[in-house]
């Protein structure tokens, strides 16, 4: 599907296909490829120079993110072979099942404390919009140096 009908990174997550036991990720090459349990890409959307841009926003800054991100633009990749099966720097990591386990563990016991902060916050009358996926952390520029 052409990137020019997506008007932010929410419509393109909600458009990617996803698998219950997979992830996402956005390659080296501006593509965002929705991945199984077994690295296999089941979806690709490459991403405007805009749309990388907001994604990466949504993350803390880093030298090294903006620099492998400068000038890329994924709606110019478009041969299927490039979209589908990526180099291993595009893939995510392919961890064994006691890593798998070990990760899982660690994102539970996260998302306790996270949800036990996040009462307390909405107790306390603190503004929940921090808690925002979707929230601009960060200014990545993009463009030529």
């Amino acid at each position: 599907m052409s990137t020019s009908s997506y008007t932010s990174v929410s419509d393109v997550f909600r458009a990617l296909k996803h698998h219950p036991k997979g992830c996402c990720k956005l390659g080296t090459d501006g593509v965002l490829r929705g991945f199984d349990d077994k690295r296999n890409v089941i979806d690709a959307i490459g991403l405007s120079p805009a749309l990388i841009k907001e994604l990466l926003d949504r993350q803390e800054w880093s030298r090294e993110i903006e620099d492998k991100f400068r000038g890329v633009d994924g709606t110019k990749v478009v041969d299927r072979k490039q979209l589908y099966e990526p180099d291993e720097e595009s893939k995510p990591p392919n961890h064994t099942e006691e890593e798998k386990k070990k990760i899982a563990e660690q994102i539970k016991v996260h998302n306790e404390k996270l949800m036990k902060r996040m009462k307390q916050d909405e107790k306390d009358g603190v503004d929940m919009s921090k808690y925002s996926c979707t929230r601009v952390r960060s200014d990545y520029q993009l463009g030529p140096k």
